[in-house]
């Protein structure tokens, strides 16, 4: 009967909302969880940038070989980093080689959602500095 039918659509509609009401506080607490996780990324690359600067001075900001031989100093233990000696790193293959394999060893996204946010600050700037000197080497070596 219409009555039935009626209450029927009406259940229907209030799960409907309950659902939808539901579905909306999930993905606003997912969208705060995110928020706070960058803030947390952002306050620890504060912390990190000593230990950066430490390593990649001035002097060796733009030269990607001194970056690449120095590395073990700033990565960190189950990063599978294997040290490059500089002696290594002479012809521009090797350097790529060394380069590459850095980014898939130490590039943020490499280490997971959960990884804490010292590490993944670390890691972004490890990232932004290999980046940075990669750019400037291949236009010295006409790669």
């Amino acid at each position: 009967t219409q009555s039935t039918w009626d209450e029927l659509v009406a259940r229907k509609e209030r799960e409907l909302a309950a659902h939808l009401e539901q579905t909306r506080g999930e993905h606003a607490a997912k969208v705060a969880a995110e928020e706070r996780r960058r803030e947390a990324v952002d306050d620890a690359r504060y912390n990190v940038r000593a230990k950066i600067e430490g390593w990649a001075t001035e002097k060796k900001r733009e030269n990607l070989v001194a970056l690449l031989s120095t590395l073990e100093k700033v990565t960190w233990d189950g990063s599978g980093w294997v040290p490059v000696p500089v002696t290594e790193l002479m012809q521009p293959p090797k350097v790529r080689k060394a380069y590459l394999n850095a980014c898939r060893r130490l590039y943020p996204d490499k280490l997971g959602a959960d990884a804490p946010p010292d590490l993944m600050a670390l890691a972004t700037e490890i990232s932004f500095a290999l980046n940075h000197a990669w750019e400037i080497y291949k236009t010295q070596n006409n790669l």
